[in-house]
C-alpha cells in the first residue's frame, strides 16, 4: 500500500534523497521483461530498447539556467506566482537550447505525460489508498513503459532544476503540475495557462506498490472508461480533452512498442493544439501489427507517411469509433478502415494498403469502421472528438493556428485537467503574491495536508470579513462551508470578489456548475443577488429568498429549503416556491 510522507509539503527537500533513480540508465539492468520489450525488429540486444532519447544539456547551460532561478528565488521559501511563473521561464531557457522541434516535442510531451501518469492512478473508490498526484510513479512497471526516462530521473535536466531550485519550496507532486502548466503554456504560445487551476500542498509519496497496475491499457476503451470514469470519477469529455495531449511528443519503439506521432509532421510535435482530433477525423486509419510480431497493434496512416509515421492508439481510436467487438458485437466492426474516400496518388483507395496479419482481396476499402450507435454512452465521447476539432459542415475545419479554433478544447482541457490534478486533496492552497514570515512555518504542522476524494474544487472559495487587516498568505478553510456567515447580508450588494481574500473567477464557478455550493459568493454570476435559491449553501435562515435553512453544518448538508405549496409563508417571487411558482403571495401548483 502506498504510504504518504507524515511531512507537510514544504519540509520535502530532506526527502530528495528518496526520488525514484532513472531505472535503467546507468545500470546493466534490462528493460520489463515483458511482450512490448521482446522481439523487437532490428534491435540487436534487449539492453538497447530503453537508451536515452533526450540528450541532457551540457553542464554550462543547466548551471546557466539553475544559477539564474537562484537568484531570483534568493532565501524566499514560499510559493508566489513569482516563483510559479519562474519555472516556465526555466523550461523556455531549455526548449531555446533544444537543437530542434523534435527534442522539444519529447521534452515537453514527456513532462506532461509525467504528471499524467501520476495522476491516472487515482481511485476514488479507494478510501486507504486513493493515490493520485502524489509524486510517485513505478518507472519499472510495464504500464509505465511509454513514459521517457530522460525526463525524470538524475542528472535530468528536468530534476536538476527541482532539487536544486524548487525542492524546499514545494513537494515533486506539486512541481510536476506546475512543470506540465508550463510545458502546455509554451507550446500552446501562451494561449492556454492554467495558472489560475494551480493550487499547491501535495505531500509526496514515499512508495506507490501497485501504482501502475490502475494505469489504462492501451488496446480499448473499456480501459479509458475503467480508468477515467469509473475511478478518476470524470466524463467522457473529460476523457476525450485529456487524451488530446497526445499532440506533444511521439510514441517509440523503444518505449512503449508503438513508433510514430500523433500529428501531421515532427515539427507541429511540439504544438500543443487541437490537431490531434483534427487528424482522426482527416486520415483513412488503418490498424497495424495485427500479426504476430512482438509489436503491440496500433494504427497508421493509409496514405504515405514521407518520414513522419503516424499512429494511433486503438484508446484513440475506439473514442471515436466502436471497434470493441465483444462489447457491442451487433454494430462494432474491426479490423477496419476509418475513411473509404480518400485516394492514393495512383488512384488507389488508401484503405487498401497492405497490414500485416490481415488478407482481404480488398483490402479494408469495403470494410469501414462504424460510429457509435444511437443511446451508446460512448457517443458522448466521440460528439466531443468532433467537437475539438472544430469541423464544419462541408469537412473542413477552423484554422488550427490561433486561439479561437482551439477554444472547445483549450476550455473542456482546463477543466478535466484541473479535476485530475487536484483528485483526492481536500487542502490545497492558492498562490500567493508575495510572501510574509508567516508564510514558511519553521517546524512542520502537527497536521499534514489530508488526501481524501472530494467532489469539489481543492482551493477554498471562502469569504472572510473584507478589510485591510485581511492576509493573503492566510491558510484558507477546507471545509466545504465557512465557519462563519458571509460578512454582506442576502439584503445588500452582490458580493465583490475583490474584497475575498482568494481569488475568485465566478465565471469558472458558473461555468462548473457549482453556483449551488458557491452562489453565496458569486451572487451576481450566479443570479442570487438579493437572497440564496433553493439548494444553494446557506448559514442562516435569513439567508435564503424562502426564509428556510436546513441542515447543519457539520454534516455538510446545510442549504436553503423552499417554501410548500398553499398554505404556506407568504412568498414574493417564484424561486421561493418548491413549485417554482409565486401567485398572488402565496406558493401554487405550476399549471
Amino acid at each position: 500500500m502506498k504510504m504518504q510522507l507524515a511531512l507537510h509539503f514544504l519540509a520535502v527537500a530532506m526527502n530528495a534523497a528518496i526520488v525514484v533513480s532513472c531505472p535503467i540508465v546507468g545500470t546493466n539492468r534490462d528493460p520489463p521483461n515483458d511482450a512490448i520489450h521482446q522481439g523487437i525488429v532490428g534491435a540487436t540486444t534487449t539492453t538497447n530498447l530503453r537508451h536515452r532519447r533526450l540528450a541532457p544539456l551540457s553542464k554550462e547551460d543547466i548551471d546557466a539556467i539553475v544559477n539564474h532561478r537562484r537568484r531570483a528565488l534568493g532565501e524566499t521559501e514560499c510559493l508566489t506566482e513569482a516563483t510559479y511563473d519562474g519555472i516556465a521561464d526555466d523550461l523556455q531557457d531549455v526548449s531555446d537550447a533544444l537543437p530542434d522541434n523534435q527534442a522539444r516535442g519529447h521534452f515537453f510531451g514527456g513532462i506532461v505525460r509525467l504528471a499524467a501518469h501520476d495522476f491516472m492512478d487515482f481511485d476514488i473508490s479507494s478510501v486507504t489508498d486513493p493515490m493520485g498526484m502524489d509524486g510517485c510513479i513505478d518507472f519499472d512497471h510495464q504500464a509505465n513503459a511509454g513514459l521517457p526516462e530522460d525526463i525524470w530521473c538524475e542528472g535530468c535536466d528536468l530534476r536538476t532544476i527541482f532539487e536544486s531550485n524548487y525542492a524546499s519550496i514545494m513537494s515533486r507532486a506539486d512541481f510536476w503540475v506546475a512543470a506540465a502548466n508550463a510545458a502546455i503554456l509554451i507550446t500552446s504560445g501562451g494561449d492556454l495557462d492554467l495558472k489560475d487551476t494551480f493550487a499547491f500542498g501535495r505531500v509526496d509519496a514515499d512508495i506507490c506498490v501497485d501504482s501502475a497496475t490502475r494505469l489504462p491499457q492501451d488496446t480499448s476503451c473499456t480501459f479509458v472508461e475503467d480508468v477515467f470514469l469509473n475511478r478518476m470519477n470524470v466524463s467522457w469529455t473529460d476523457a476525450v480533452a485529456l487524451i488530446g495531449a497526445h499532440t506533444l511528443g511521439r510514441g517509440s519503439v523503444n518505449f512503449s512498442g508503438h513508433e510514430g506521432i500523433w500529428v501531421d509532421d515532427v515539427d507541429r510535435t511540439a504544438v500543443f493544439d487541437k490537431r490531434f482530433y483534427e487528424e482522426m477525423l482527416r486520415r483513412a486509419w488503418i490498424p497495424r501489427n495485427l500479426d504476430d510480431n512482438g509489436l503491440p497493434q496500433d494504427w497508421t496512416w493509409g496514405n504515405n507517411n514521407n518520414g513522419n509515421p503516424r499512429f494511433m492508439l486503438n484508446t484513440d481510436m475506439c473514442l471515436l469509433f466502436d471497434i470493441d467487438t465483444e462489447r457491442s458485437p451487433d454494430n462494432a466492426v474491426f479490423p477496419c478502415c476509418s475513411r473509404n474516400d480518400l485516394l492514393l496518388g495512383n488512384g488507389n483507395n488508401q484503405c487498401d494498403r497492405n497490414v500485416d496479419g490481415f488478407n482481404a482481396p480488398d483490402g479494408f476499402e469495403n470494410v469501414v469502421c462504424n460510429s457509435y450507435a444511437t443511446g451508446d454512452t460512448r457517443t458522448e465521447a466521440s460528439d466531443a472528438i468532433r467537437l475539438f476539432s472544430g469541423i464544419r459542415e462541408d469537412g473542413s475545419f477552423t484554422n488550427t493556428g490561433n486561439a479561437i479554433s482551439n477554444q472547445d478544447w483549450f476550455a473542456a482541457f482546463r477543466t478535466a485537467w484541473e479535476k485530475a490534478t487536484k483528485n483526492g486533496w481536500a487542502s490545497l492552497e492558492p498562490l500567493v503574491d508575495s510572501c510574509t514570515p508567516t508564510a514558511v512555518p519553521t517546524d512542520a504542522p502537527s497536521q499534514s495536508p489530508s488526501k481524501a476524494p472530494s467532489d469539489v474544487p481543492s482551493v477554498s472559495l471562502n469569504p472572510t470579513t473584507p478589510g485591510p487587516s485581511s492576509s493573503p498568505t492566510e491558510s484558507p478553510s477546507t471545509s466545504r462551508f465557512p465557519t462563519e456567515s458571509p460578512s454582506v447580508s442576502p439584503t445588500e450588494e452582490c458580493i465583490d470578489p475583490a474584497t475575498i481574500s482568494i481569488e475568485v473567477n465566478c465565471q469558472f464557478i458558473v461555468d462548473r456548475n457549482l453556483c449551488d455550493d458557491y452562489a453565496h459568493i458569486c451572487k451576481d454570476a450566479c443570479g442570487d443577488c438579493r437572497c440564496l435559491a433553493r439548494n444553494r449553501v446557506c448559514f442562516a435562515d435569513a439567508d435564503c429568498c424562502s426564509g428556510i435553512c436546513n441542515g447543519s453544518l457539520f454534516d455538510d448538508t446545510k442549504t436553503c429549503d423552499c417554501l410548500p405549496n398553499n398554505g404556506g409563508p407568504a412568498c414574493t417571487f417564484d424561486n421561493e416556491c418548491c413549485s417554482n411558482n409565486c401567485d398572488g403571495g402565496i406558493c401554487r401548483r405550476s399549471n
